[in-house]
């Protein structure tokens, strides 16, 4: 018999990170096993919104800060990308002087041109490049890279 299970993942509340631990494992079976592994590896959890080691400061008294949020351009091309891969979700990485946009395309190895398209339009000057790399497999990876204001 095939019965459905229920599984619990982490995902950094500011920049869509995904959990996966040290045995590769990124879903659990119950949500304090969840907990427990983010704890193990060095998230911060505040009321129930989980943050990942690049997301916050610690001092040298261990008193963690959440850092600011995504500015709203920022933001809204990720959420467009996140809709467009649907069960790959793009993920936030902030350098020191841009943005990066990191996701997989669903179907094919480029962004279908309607989708670069408004991506371009809509970053205008605050686009620094859209990145292609094929890793060799049905989808490839791409690097939306967005100036800082």
């Amino acid at each position: 018999m095939i019965e459905p299970q229920i599984l619990y993942g982490v995902t950094c509340d500011r920049c869509g990170e995904t959990l996966i631990n040290s045995n590769d494992n990124s879903a659990w079976y119950d949500r304090s096993t969840a907990e427990e592994e983010a704890s193990e590896e060095d998230w911060h959890s505040v009321s129930s919104h989980h943050y990942c080691p690049n997301c916050y400061r610690e001092d040298d008294d261990g008193n963690r800060t959440i850092k600011a949020p995504f500015p709203y351009y920022v933001q809204k091309i990720n959420r467009f990308m996140n809709r467009i891969a649907k069960s790959c979700p793009c993920r936030i990485v902030e350098e020191d002087d841009h943005f990066a946009l990191h996701g997989n395309t669903q179907d094919g190895k480029q962004l279908a041109p309607c989708d670069e398209e408004w991506v371009r339009s809509y970053a205008a000057d605050k686009l620094l490049g859209i990145q292609m790399i094929d890793r060799g497999c049905a989808n490839a990876e791409y690097i939306i890279r967005l100036r800082k204001e």
